[in-house]
């Protein structure tokens, strides 16, 4: 692990020792505005979500809990993802947008790895839809990311009055470095994921149950 994050460091502008300011995450997503995506999946989550099924070369990482009940639960998971605050009251991890609310366009996450150094991951938001009862944001990764794929975040309001919170990455490593570096990732992620759900579980007023 030690050696891949040393790699990392060397060769990657976007992980750095501290952790990078507001205003350098700003400037860190103004200089992708002009990146492509590094993947062909835009969409594919989307189907994932409304169908189950997914491809088989993606690594599927998912996280998903009842957080609340009743329309105002739902109102206010809605309303922190359409603001963009995604993990609120987390420490070591951001999804950082360029500008509010969450339907601007580019973003970075930006994650602590093993207490060691922060990555700064640039992504692109593929899709918004906020309604009465399902809301759903998802982005795709860009050149420079360490992954391929997708990330969604899901709220529904169900017909017993559950609000249940979704979130979801379909991925793999992008280039040889990111190939090497998946099994590193893959607990970073799901730590991601799972707090992911503790904060819209909070914002809602409620204990996640699983």
């Amino acid at each position: 692990m030690a050696a891949v994050l040393a790699l990392c460091i060397g060769v990657l502008p976007a992980v750095r020792i501290t952790r990078p300011s507001a205003d350098q995450i700003d400037a860190f997503v103004q200089r992708q505005r002009d990146t492509g995506f590094n993947t062909r999946e835009q969409g594919t989550i989307l189907h994932y979500l409304s169908s189950g099924q997914r491809p088989h070369h993606l690594q599927l990482c998912e996280r998903a809990a009842v957080i609340g009940r009743g329309q105002e639960a739902y109102d206010r998971a809605r309303r922190a993802l359409a603001k963009g605050e995604l993990l609120v009251g987390v420490d070591w991890a951001a999804v950082h947008f360029l500008a509010q609310p969450a339907v601007a366009r580019d973003l970075a996450t930006v994650v602590k790895c093993y207490r060691c150094v922060w990555s700064l991951n640039p992504c692109r938001v593929t899709h918004v839809a906020l309604g009465t009862t399902r809301s759903t944001l998802a982005y795709a990764t860009l050149d420079g990311h360490l992954l391929e794929g997708e990330e969604a975040f899901d709220v529904r309001l169900e017909r017993d009055g559950a609000v249940h919170v979704r979130v979801t990455s379909l991925s793999k490593g992008s280039g040889v470095l990111g190939k090497l570096a998946v099994p590193f990732i893959i607990p970073i992620r799901r730590a991601f994921l799972a707090a992911a759900v503790d904060s819209f579980a909070a914002q809602a007023g409620a204990t996640p149950r699983t």
